[in-house]
């Protein structure tokens, strides 16, 4: 059983009420309140339950920290999706296996990183969806923009717990290939 606290979705959602006009992420060019980041998670998370994923399922991120990743993260909290996070660093061989060995349904990659993915597709055969995130997307590339432009901005309507898998890390690996490690949402807020 778990210690009953809450996830990082459902956090996000009490901070919208708590402190709906208080800055909750910011970079450059933008800033989004809790409020406002709260309604664009909901409408990915929305978006991603519409292009069939479900709780449990993988979606893979080539992404550079940015407000987007950190959206996806949420939308993944809020979904009981997977959410793997692929070290950007990394080459197209070592970014296929580690999509490949994950199971991932999705991948998410920054424009700048759309070419990488593009070399690797045709050896990631049960990835079923590729999306840019910024600028424009690629042939065979939804926009991420899109996908929170379409969604619903209502609470999605899954039972996530805190026992339930959250993200999916590859280690490093000293002898042979990356290994996974699955980690709860009770395990991060925790380490939190």
């Amino acid at each position: 059983m778990g210690a009953g606290w809450l996830n990082l979705g459902q956090m996000v959602k009490v901070n919208a009420r708590k402190y709906a006009n208080k800055i909750a992420v910011k970079d450059r060019e933008r800033a989004f309140t809790f409020a406002e980041l709260n309604s664009r998670v909901n409408r990915l998370a929305n978006s991603l339950l519409e292009i069939g994923l479900k709780k449990g399922d993988k979606f893979s991120v080539l992404m550079e920290n940015s407000i987007e990743i950190v959206e996806l993260y949420l939308a993944a909290a809020k979904t009981g999706t997977v959410i793997n996070p692929v070290n950007f660093r990394l080459v197209g061989k070592e970014v296929q296996y580690i999509v490949d060995n994950a199971d991932s349904k999705v991948f998410f990659a920054d424009h700048e990183f759309c070419s990488v993915v593009q070399e690797i597709r045709s050896s990631l055969p049960k990835v079923e969806k590729y999306f840019c995130v910024g600028g424009t997307p690629p042939e065979g590339f939804g926009s991420y923009a899109e996908l929170i432009e379409k969604g619903s901005d209502t609470e999605p309507d899954v039972d996530v717990q805190p026992e339930d898998i959250w993200v999916l890390l590859y280690t490093s690996g000293t002898t042979g290939k990356p290994k996974g490690v699955l980690r709860s949402h009770e395990s991060y807020v925790a380490f939190y």
